[in-house]
């Protein structure tokens, strides 16, 4: 997300340009004579940093310098051998967007339960890109770092990948997962500086310690029940009066169905029957979700004034409205897994509608991109209304665009004023998508502090606004 963000996160200064040196350091120089003329090239290097790490302080004005430390300094020269004229914006974005990319094939064997390992030649070039963004991108933006994980990447890269065969072991979600039983432990603590660490160990720690010696218990002890025998059987009722009431409540549904061999009945929605469990993985968990809503109620969402159109219905009539339903996504390199589309108007307080990736016919290959504002149920299956977003001009020398990430723009119809929204069905979303809005495009038109426009924006703001499909992590 970072790469996306960086280049609305500062204004845009002119191209750097090396400072004259002052008269007053070209008479000295003068004055020097042939001594000044003997110092070596080295020394004539040194004074060329020197003049180009004071423009950069010369460089920034106003309250940033203020903000700046006294011994700040920035090599250009090192920056423009590196970039050239390159705007520093798009450079660090540059930085950014290549790391995303790396840290893409580092962990693209997270998700897998059974991960395939790397061959020895996508390791070799696996490393090969860490090299190139820390002596090409990190080197002449940060200077030289003592990172210890910058070292590991610099030059253990390699080793890891063929020690290990695949790097899913560099996931830290496990280690993560522990907070949730820290967090109880951290509010019970002083919040000291120097003892809260200590106090939350010593307490985590004594906690689980506790729990082990318990569960140790149960199977026999001193204070623990005696183990019950291997051949224990749990009783179960024999008399017919205690069976007579499991009987009556079978009666009149589904188990009473299942007893008697007829077939299984249909859930009873608004006058039209549906089965109550839907099939090839698509809206399995959409019942929990369900709500029934007029036509008319979902026109008036933000961008869905055409449902009655697509969906070619009175907006007197009533449909359910899913807020979820999951998918089978599948993926462009044959992989297949479980996700979620949600398309909410409220979520905790907020919004919540999924960008996904979809077909216009089943069996396309070309996809279309789009995000779900409302989720209906009809008599043909579970529908998505998705507002479609198309190709955008693309500048030249994006560095996302450079890595597969595609510029987007709403689609809208000629003369209409709002953006187009197609009725697509579930069976033809292959996945979730993920779309960010173009912050350089944002910084140029409104400036630094500008926001993307909001659920209830005007029409011509979504015009005007530009997106990226993040094209680092599919999954």
């Amino acid at each position: 997300m970072l790469a996306f963000v960086v280049i609305g996160l500062f204004g845009r200064l002119e191209p750097h340009v090396q400072n004259a040196p002052a008269a007053s350091e070209a008479g000295c120089a003068a004055a020097a004579g042939g001594g000044a003329a003997a110092v070596g090239g080295a020394a004539a290097a040194a004074t060329a940093r020197g003049a180009a790490s004071a423009g950069a302080a010369a460089q920034v004005g106003g309250d940033e310098a203020k903000r700046l430390h006294k011994g700040f300094q920035f090599d250009w020269a090192a920056y423009h051998a590196a970039f050239g004229d390159t705007p520093l914006d798009v450079a660090v974005t540059e930085m950014f967007a290549e790391y995303a990319s790396l840290y893409a094939r580092l962990s693209s064997r997270v998700g897998d339960s059974v991960p395939p390992p790397m061959t020895l030649p996508e390791a070799v070039s696996i490393s090969e890109q860490a090299k190139k963004i820390v002596f090409k991108y990190v080197i002449p933006l940060l200077g030289h770092s003592f990172s210890i994980k910058l070292h590991k990447m610099l030059r253990h890269l390699l080793d890891a990948i063929r020690y290990h065969g695949n790097l899913r072991n560099g996931d830290t979600s496990s280690n993560e997962e522990e907070h949730k039983v820290d967090k109880a432990f951290c509010n019970r603590t002083n919040r000291h500086f120097g003892t809260f660490t200590e106090q939350i160990v010593r307490r985590s720690q004594g906690a689980r310690e506790v729990l082990a010696a318990n569960a140790a218990a149960e199977g026999g002890g001193a204070t623990a029940p005696a183990p019950r025998p291997p051949n224990y059987q749990p009783q179960t009722p024999s008399t017919d009066a205690e069976a007579a009431p499991t009987a009556e409540l079978a009666v009149g549904d589904g188990a009473s169905a299942a007893a008697t061999g007829a077939a299984p009945a249909l859930v009873a929605a608004g006058g039209a029957a549906t089965k109550a469990s839907t099939t090839n993985g698509v809206g399995s968990r959409a019942e929990s979700g369900k709500t029934r809503l007029s036509v008319a109620a979902l026109s008036a969402r933000p961008g869905l004034s055409s449902t009655s159109a697509l969906l070619r219905l009175p907006k007197s009539a009533f449909v359910p409205v899913l807020s979820r339903a999951d998918i089978t996504a599948r993926f462009e390199c044959g992989a297949r897994r479980s996700q979620v589309v949600r398309a909410a108007p409220s979520v905790n307080g907020r919004p919540w509608y999924d960008e996904v990736c979809y077909e216009i016919e089943a069996g396309d290959e070309e996809l279309c991109v789009g995000e779900v504002r409302a989720m209906v149920r009809l008599a043909g299956g579970d529908h998505a209304l998705v507002r479609e977003w198309e190709p955008a001009e693309e500048e030249p020398g994006c560095p996302l665009v450079d890595r597969s990430c595609v510029r987007l723009q709403w689609s809208f119809n000629a003369g209409a004023g709002e953006v187009c929204v197609r009725l697509v069905p579930l069976e033809c979303i292959k996945r979730l998508a993920m779309v960010v809005p173009d912050f350089g495009d944002l910084k140029a038109r409104r400036g630094v502090g500008a926001m993307p426009p909001a659920l209830h924006a005007q029409p011509h703001e979504y015009r005007d606004s530009r997106f990226f499909l993040n094209a680092f992590f599919p999954w």
